[in-house]
């Protein structure tokens, strides 16, 4: 077929791999596949007819690929061209859920289990609780951090997003009253988050994703809750440790198959 990843105009939602790059061990951590101990594959043929055999599905996925001139290579689905949507829509079944449906769906766990609403007495218990997304995508149950279905260019507010980790994040920012505390149960959430995905360019977004949404949740924390009139986010250290967790827990997986 002719090459169908051609970035649609005027996308803005992107996480620049180049901006990761610069970012510590970040982009190259989280390319890491932890059951194979090599990178992630691309497991889409979706840019090896346009830019080579190295692009192949079984290839891995080098940060050059995807950095420097290739820095805008790997787009999110509302980014990319509609004949790539359709491809992918038909090939892998991938269809991406509005986030009005996203939110639906996360609350009405979230009022299903035990610990919703949450007080001071059980908020702890709830940021704990073990959460799944199969089959993730670029992970919007998970994170909200865009509309997956629309290129608007709009970044959501944290207070605003409807994910599942989101909720988690939320939740830390209403209790805690110091960076420490707020890093202590950060941690504690994302290490109760997990997802998994076939498609490596999906799965990196994912990644990236999430490691971005603790960083805005932190920036967020400290402005608003703690007035801190500095908007610096978490340290490349940080940022490093938070994408460990994430490489981890946000894995390549084909969930038909098996492996």
């Amino acid at each position: 077929r002719q090459n169908n990843n051609q970035m649609a105009p005027g996308n803005k939602i992107d996480i620049s791999e180049n901006t990761l790059r610069n970012r510590g061990r970040v982009l190259d951590i989280l390319l890491l596949d932890r059951t194979s101990k090599r990178n992630i594959i691309w497991a889409t043929d979706s840019y090896v007819e346009k830019y080579g055999k190295d692009y192949a599905p079984k290839k891995p996925i080098k940060r050059e690929q995807v950095t420097g001139v290739n820095g805008k290579l790997i787009q999110p689905r509302a980014a990319k061209s509609k004949e790539e949507q359709r491809y992918r829509t038909k090939d892998k079944a991938e269809v991406f859920t509005p986030l009005k449906i996203v939110k639906e769906m996360n609350m009405a766990i979230n009022w299903a289990g035990k610990n919703w609403p949450t007080s001071k007495d059980n908020w702890e218990d709830y940021i704990s609780e073990l959460r799944l997304e199969i089959t993730c995508g670029e992970a919007p149950f998970v994170v909200g951090r865009y509309n997956p279905t629309a290129n608007t260019g709009a970044v959501i507010e944290p207070h605003n997003r409807v994910g599942f980790l989101d909720n988690k994040l939320q939740e830390v920012g209403k209790y805690v009253r110091s960076k420490k505390d707020w890093l202590k149960y950060a941690e504690i959430a994302l290490k109760s988050s997990y997802g998994y995905e076939w498609q490596g360019d999906n799965l990196l977004i994912a990644r990236e994703n999430i490691v971005q949404t603790v960083d805005d949740f932190y920036k967020d924390f400290c402005t608003n809750k703690l007035k801190l009139k500095s908007k610096r986010g978490l340290t490349d250290k940080q940022l490093e440790y938070f994408a460990e967790i994430v490489s981890w827990n946000i894995w390549q997986m084909d969930g038909i198959k098996y492996v």
